[in-house]
Parts: C-alpha cells; structure tokens; sequence
C-alpha cells in the first residue's frame, strides 16, 4: 500500500493507492473479489459521515485512482507520545473512542482488519482531544494483530509515574496478547480502571495510608530477593526497577505474572531509561565513570534563527526544537497569524540538522520550496525557512559566526 501526504488549497491530506489498482489485473483474474472488497468499504466510507473515521475524498491522477483523508490541523498519534507520556484520562479517551469506532465499523458492514493502528496513522486534534481513524482496505494483518501491536507501543509509552495509565495500558496488553481485543471487552477494561480508581480514593478517604502501603510492599519486595538463592537473585536482575514500580502501583504488591508479561514482550521492547536521557537494554549493570571533557566557549554556542522581519533571534537550545502556538508543547512562538499549534520541528541527527512540516495549515517553505506535510529535509547554514509570511535565516554558530 503506497502512503503519502499531499497539500492542496489549504488542506492537508494522508494518501493512499487503491489495492485494486496495484494489483491491476491480479484482481480481475481472481474474479475481482479484491476490487470488489475494496470499492464496497470505499464507497459506504465516502457516503456516509461515520463518526470516528477521517473524511475521505477521492482523486484521479494519470488514470490511477487515490483516496485521501483530511487531516487537516491534526497532528499522528505518534508524534504526541514523542513529545510527552499520555495521562491515564487521555488513553481512556483513547481507548473509548477506538471502541465506539469498532463497533461503528460493524453497523455500517465494514472490516475491522482494514482499521489502520499504527500510531504513525491515527490522528487527534490537540485542543480536543479527539481521535480519527481511517481504514485502508487490503492492508496487510489482522485486527487481531494490529491491536496486539497498539497495546504494546501503549504499554512503552505510558507515563509510569501515573498509576492509572500505567494499570490501564498493562491490563489493555494482556486482552490482546490473549486475543481479546473485542469493543465490549475494551470497555470492560474502562470500567475496571474507574471503579480500581474509585476504590484507591475511597481508601485515601478511608485513611488507610496509600503510600505506607506501597512503601511497605516494595519493602517486601527487595526482602524477598534477598532471601532468594543466587540464581534466582540473578534471575530477578532481569526485570529493571522501572517495570516492577509500574506493576506494584497497579497491583499494591508483586504481581504473579511479572514472569509471563516480560517473556511475552517483543526483545524490541524491552527498553528502558538509564536515568541520564539514555536508554539501556535488559541486563545491562555496567557503570562507566563519568568524563569531564574540555570545550572551547564557541562551540558552546547554539545554533540560530533569526527572523528578517523583526531581526529577533532565536536559539535552538535543545532537538527536537518545535515551532508553534500550542502552549506547552512549542518551544518557541512567532506570535504571528497563520502559524499553527504545531507548526514545523528542527531536529539534529548525526551531526546534521533537519526539518519537518509537522502538517502545517499555511504550510513551510525551505528556500522557496515549500515542503509537503510530515516532509523531512536536510537544512544547511544560511538557509532560509518560510513561516506563515515570516522568514528565518537559520545559522549555525559552531561555525564561528557572532551574529545574523
């Protein structure tokens, strides 16, 4: 399935090329089942306002045909849990809204395996939030599958000093690696999280001591690893102390199934801070002394933008460095009309600095060119970055330059 972005009279769209006309005629020779397949979730998509999926619209380009969502002011999924960690209310919200979409797909005879789960796909509205899905007959997998890989980007990206969340997202993964990933069985787990969180505040009403209780099980807990053999202490080091903090807010004790959640989590998963922006895999105890090297003050200097309208400058201090008007999320804000509430990202990656249209409204230009939304492109020292009609000369001051 071809994917790609495309702007056009102020509204962005994520694109995609019928199966049926990739296929060509593989599909006819089959009797046309695929083409068949494919126009029939097409068109009761595009007739019908079904809450919960993007709007789709239809193009036609050197006799091929396209469909595309709006997406207009939405940013994916993935990019916001880049940013920060989802509260246990926001993947709630989430989960909710994914259940209703499902169990619309079923009143309007539409395949659930053609719902598209990949974070990178699913997009929301920051202000809401709300959450849009699209379907793109033919892909490859199984609902089953997609969402058993949803719950598993879930379970990494939870905020693990959130006990809600962290509880939700774990209790989400073990329905789907057992496949049990049904709207009702979605919302099941909803229930389970409110009345567990009804409980916990009844108990802090109660007086009962919450966090004596949780320092006294993880008390418990360390007890019982000293009193283990060797090679159980040594197996015990397999799990960090992130994960065993997440499952003993969830559970107020040492859950049973530590053994069986970590064995069935993908090695690529297995990823976990090492307390310095770092990250480290499973096993790893090496400590490594600190170094302290010396640099020379011009190098320190951080790279720039420096606006030819107003000549303010701007230093990007940190990457990933995001421009826009969304409070608490942009770093930086040109406060000028048109710009939007996430409007472009500059990154640093092996020494080279890059932009992207983080799906801009009015869109950024580089040099002259504008650049499609979710474009990548390479920039350079005295480039020039166009911005809802304001311009920015990007410098880069480890090359010794004092000013714009």
């Amino acid at each position: 399935m071809e994917v790609f972005y495309k702007r056009e009279h102020g509204h962005n769209y994520i694109m995609f090329q019928a199966e049926s006309e990739q296929a060509g005629t593989a599909a006819v020779s089959c009797g046309g089942e695929k083409r068949e397949h494919w126009d029939s979730q097409i068109e009761m998509v595009r007739r019908n306002r079904i809450p919960g999926l993007a709007q789709l619209s239809m193009r036609w380009e050197d006799n091929k045909v396209y469909y595309g969502y709006d997406i207009t002011g939405m940013q994916p999924v993935s990019r916001v849990m880049d940013i920060r960690d989802l509260s246990g209310d926001e993947i709630k919200e989430f989960l909710q809204q994914l259940a209703d979409v499902i169990l619309r797909l079923e009143q309007f005879l539409l395949d659930r395996d053609d719902l598209v789960l990949e974070p990178e796909y699913i997009y929301m509205r920051l202000e809401g939030p709300r959450y849009y899905f699209f379907i793109c007959p033919g892909q490859e997998g199984e609902y089953g599958e997609h969402m058993k890989r949803l719950s598993q980007y879930l379970l990494e990206k939870a905020d693990g000093e959130d006990a809600e969340s962290a509880g939700l997202v774990f209790r989400l993964y073990r329905l789907c690696a057992s496949g049990e990933a049904e709207p009702e069985t979605l919302t099941a787990c909803l229930n389970e999280g409110r009345l567990r969180h009804q409980g916990e505040n009844t108990e802090e009403r109660e007086g009962y001591g919450r966090r004596e209780d949780t320092e006294r099980g993880e008390a418990e807990w360390e007890e019982q690893i000293d009193d283990m053999g060797s090679g159980e202490k040594e197996d015990k080091k397999r799990y960090p102390a992130g994960i065993r903090g997440i499952l003993h807010k969830i559970f107020r004790r040492t859950p049973d199934g530590l053994e069986t959640m970590w064995d069935e989590l993908e090695p690529n998963n297995r990823r976990f801070s090492n307390g310095t922006g770092g990250e480290r895999t499973q096993g790893f105890t090496e400590e490594r002394p600190t170094e302290v090297l010396y640099v020379e003050e011009d190098s320190m200097l951080s790279p720039t933008l420096c606006c030819q309208e107003s000549q303010e400058v701007v230093s990007l201090t940190h990457f990933p460095f995001l421009v826009g008007t969304q409070e608490n999320w942009a770093h930086y804000n040109p406060g000028f009309h048109g710009v939007s509430r996430l409007h472009l990202k500059l990154e640093k990656k092996n020494g080279m600095y890059w932009i992207m249209d983080l799906n801009s409204t009015n869109g950024t230009k580089l040099n002259g060119s504008p650049l499609l939304p979710n474009e990548e492109k390479q920039i350079r020292h005295g480039d020039h970055i166009w911005i809802a009609g304001l311009t920015y000369e990007f410098m880069e001051f480890d090359r010794k330059e004092k000013s714009c």
